[in-house]
């Protein structure tokens, strides 16, 4: 009778033993699987991010016009006060380095060949909006970057050519500050002042997304 006992108790121990190692080979291919779908999650969630950081792209580019690109360059070179006289929607002069950008922008020639060009209400209010609409759908593009939304990397390698350091262009930044600066532009703010901190504007290209093997 003590021999079956034994043997019974030997059986149970087996039984619990060979349960157990089941038990401990289910969690391991069960956190394996846990694993491999986090990365999978991880990956689609990175390619939703590119996709969309390319659709913004195309928007962008769809957005884009001539004048568009005349308005921001001519904006770009005035001074604060001629900022501030945009904003408000005030006539203001411009000097001669402006004619050309001002002639094929506005559709003008100046006849006169003065040293400085006097821009109507009328012509200030035309590059006003030009500019503005420039800022405010740019800027709802870098809120996306700015909130992690689409692929930080792609953004900042596309728009990375609206800052020029050498010549001093950032984003219209005195038309910006005329409009109110970070209050206004939070988003075109904060990537002005991360490209600053990248030698010479430049990121690297985004590479493939891979599984780690």
């Amino acid at each position: 009778m003590e021999n079956i006992i034994q043997i019974i108790i030997a059986l149970a121990s087996c039984i619990t033993a060979t349960t157990a190692y089941i038990l401990w080979k289910q969690l391991k291919i069960l956190n394996k699987q846990l694993d491999l779908l986090r990365e999978q999650i991880k990956i689609d969630y990175e390619k939703l991010k590119r996709e969309k950081a390319v659709n913004l792209l195309i928007e962008w580019s769809k957005f884009l016009r001539q004048k568009t690109s005349l308005a921001r360059k001519l904006a770009e070179q005035l001074d604060d006060k001629q900022s501030r006289e945009l904003f408000k929607q005030e006539p203001f002069k411009i000097n001669k380095k402006l004619f050309k950008l001002a002639e094929a922008f506005f559709d003008i020639k100046n006849d006169k060949k003065d040293d400085e060009y006097e821009l109507n209400e009328d012509q200030v209010a035309r590059l006003r909006w030009e500019v503005i609409s420039f800022l405010n759908f740019l800027e709802s593009i870098l809120t996306a970057w700015r909130h992690n939304i689409v692929d930080r990397d792609i953004i900042m390698e596309e728009f990375q050519y609206l800052i020029n350091p050498e010549e001093g262009y950032y984003i219209l930044e005195k038309v910006r500050k005329a409009a109110g600066g970070r209050k206004v532009y939070p988003a075109i703010d904060d990537f002005v002042e991360k490209l600053k901190e990248i030698k010479e504007g430049k990121t690297p290209g985004k590479g493939p997304i891979v599984k780690n093997s």
